[in-house]
Order: structure tokens, then sequence, then C-alpha cells
């Protein structure tokens, strides 16, 4: 505070930054009756304490994530998809012996024609 003495009144000079503290990242500004801090780039709040630095990069991390997450749950289901198609087609072309069910690829069913090929052809072992 400064003291001076005009016309033979005390007039006290009092600067209202004094007791202001912006932690060294910041200047305090008094301006139209109101008090604040002004704060360096890189920092915020009432008294510059709090650091933005940091932000971009936690942003940037949370986004990565977010992806990594997504593309792998996506592939999980494209791999559970496949699955059951794979379980679907082996099941619907599995052979029974039992119902003898057609097996018919293309128009063309291997086991059936095995089968009667076996029929049809004499087997050398056997005697006439």
């Amino acid at each position: 505070e400064n003291i001076t003495i005009k016309n033979d009144s005390l007039v006290v000079s009092v600067d209202p930054c004094q007791d202001i503290d912006c932690g060294g990242n910041g200047e305090c500004i008094y301006d139209d009756q109101k008090i604040f801090c002004k704060c360096k780039p890189g920092y915020r709040g009432p008294h510059c304490g709090d650091s933005t630095v940091g932000e971009s990069t936690n942003t940037i991390i949370i986004i990565v994530c977010v992806a990594v997450g997504a593309v792998c749950t996506i592939g999980i289901i494209a791999a559970c998809y496949c699955a059951m198609q794979r379980r679907k087609r082996v099941n619907s072309t599995s052979y029974n012996d039992d119902n003898d069910k057609d097996m018919s690829v293309f128009g063309y069913n291997s086991m059936l024609a095995r089968k009667q090929k076996s029929k049809s052809s004499p087997n050398p072992n056997e005697s006439r």
C-alpha cells in the first residue's frame, strides 16, 4: 500500500492485487472494480492453477481407445457370424447314412455317386 498526504488529508492508495495469487501462471488485473487473473497460455482457472496442456493428449487417447474398441467389437461379431454360418453349412451338408439325404452340391452328390458306383461295379474279391 502507498500512503501519501495531499492538502492536509491522508490518501491511502491500496493495490487491489497485492493479496491475489495467480499461481505464477498469470497476472492479476484490476479493471472496472473487478479483480481477476489473466492466465498465461496453457493455464486456466480462477488462479491459473489448471493446466490445459495434457487435455488434448487425453482426448486423443480416449478417441483411439473408443476406435480400437469399436473395431474389436465388429471383429468379434464378424467372427461369430462366420462361425455360425460355417456350422450351418457343415450341419446342412453332413452325410447321414440312415436316411440317405440328398447331399448334392451344384447338382452332384459325391457320396451318392460313390455308393452307386460300388453297387454297379463288381467287387474283384468276390468269386463268380
